[in-house]
């Protein structure tokens, strides 16, 4: 982007389309326009939330007070976006899932590219100037950028990439039969435009020490096939709510076991009746999670997967 301005994006907008006219927390706005980071506090319990809150979830009190977080955090977490980005913003756009002081913060990731985004790279907060917003209100939005140190950007130890390893991962994870964490693929196929869902479950994952990528919208088997092989997954989990689960999971499977692939496991979640569950599983689906499934046995699940466990 340009100093000058360059187009709103709805997803990099903590608050999208409030204006400071109706919502009191416009305020981090104007302390983004001078490059500090804000949240609020809630001055009754003392909780700090992200975004920032015009009342506490936790003891619904409505008075809080501005504080101000470090301008530097390490990555959690990525995705990479290349369809739908505006003009003016890079192709592909990263978005980092950034924590800072233990609080995580969903902001696109500026200044060097996709492929070389590290979970565990140090980066400080960057204020994009935004021309107007959908309602012609004057606007900043919140990005983040590497942290340079002695006038060089960090980037990946160039030794390993194309290695297949991936820096970043917690200690005590799960780990897959040869050593290393369990590596998931979570895969949105087909038409399905929605991947709240998906993204709630990845970090999930995550947080319990797996290593998860996440394949983005609309992908199609070849597609995620060939992205599970070259990134040498244990696991494929499909989340589909398009109603296509039956056909979208026999291609999978037949496009697994052409490229030679049939040892990676394959799990479905979304919306699926109870009568097709049992026909996944005939057709070699390791496991289903209906909608609600809560998310500790999602994570119980990938764990006695790690250790060999039987499919559910």
């Amino acid at each position: 982007m340009t100093a000058s301005g360059g187009p709103y994006l709805r997803a990099a907008d903590p608050l999208p389309l409030e204006s400071g006219e109706f919502n009191k927390l416009h305020g981090f706005y104007d302390r983004l326009a001078t490059g500090r980071l804000a949240t609020t506090r809630c001055t009754g319990c003392g909780r700090v939330d992200w975004p920032p809150r015009g009342f506490c979830p936790a003891c619904t009190s409505d008075a809080y007070e501005w504080v101000d977080l470090p301008s530097e955090g390490r990555v959690h977490g990525f995705t990479v976006q290349e369809t739908g980005i505006p003009a003016g913003y890079p192709r592909p756009l990263v978005f980092g899932m950034v924590e800072v002081t233990g609080l995580r913060i969903l902001a696109p990731l500026l200044g060097l590219p996709a492929d070389e985004v590290r979970i565990g790279m140090a980066v400080r907060v960057r204020a994009l100037p935004v021309a107007k917003d959908p309602q012609g209100q004057a606007r900043w939005l919140l990005a983040f950028a590497p942290v340079s140190s002695a006038g060089m950007t960090e980037r990946a130890d160039p030794a390993s990439r194309g290695s297949g390893a991936r820096p970043g991962l917690a200690a005590a994870g799960e780990v897959a039969p040869g050593g290393r964490p369990l590596r998931v693929l979570v895969a949105k196929p087909g038409l399905d435009g929605h991947d709240r869902g998906a993204k709630v479950v990845v970090h999930a994952l995550r947080d319990a020490g797996l290593e998860v990528i996440y394949s983005g919208l609309k992908r199609g088997p070849d597609e995620i096939v060939a992205e599970a092989v070259q990134e040498d997954v244990d696991v494929i989990g499909l989340s589909v709510l398009s109603g296509a689960h039956l056909t979208l999971a026999q291609k999978l499977l037949e496009r697994l076991q052409a490229a030679r692939a049939a040892d990676i496991g394959v799990v479905v979640g979304g919306t699926i009746p109870a009568k097709d569950a049992e026909a996944l599983r005939a057709l070699g689906i390791r496991a289903v999670f209906p909608m609600g499934t809560p998310l500790p046995e999602i994570v119980a699940y990938f764990r006695g997967f790690a250790r060999g466990g039987e499919d559910v």
